[in-house]
């Protein structure tokens, strides 16, 4: 031996655990996440995501429709330029652009 330190490429296990959980909770915010209600608006299978400020409406294929909340008395009330959702207990009515509302009664809830 030439007198010079061995060093190590293995690091303490103390060191990693933090990392792994930040890790583990970064994969988890990647999609939304709160409480899932279930409707059916008049035939038409709707589900809604609530989540902080924001309302996620799925009714159909693609991407979800993001509602932001306004401030209401009672219930619920989320609304876009063209869509809006409002409701209390078990039902809701949902608007999208110019068409008659659509009235929906929960079928459904879980958490998402």
């Amino acid at each position: 031996m030439s007198g010079r330190r061995r060093t190590s490429l293995r690091r303490p296990g103390w060191l990693l655990a933090p990392l792994a959980g930040v890790a583990l909770l970064g994969g988890c915010m990647t999609g939304p996440s709160g409480r899932s209600v279930r409707y059916d608006c008049d035939g038409r299978q709707v589900t809604v995501v609530f989540s902080g400020g924001v309302a996620r409406v799925f009714d159909g294929p693609g991407s979800p429709f993001v509602l932001d909340r306004r401030p209401v008395r009672n219930g619920f009330w989320y609304e876009t330029v063209t869509r809006s959702i409002r409701g209390s207990g078990r039902t809701m009515t949902y608007t999208i652009g110019r068409m008659a509302p659509l009235q929906c009664r929960k079928i459904g809830s879980g958490r998402w």
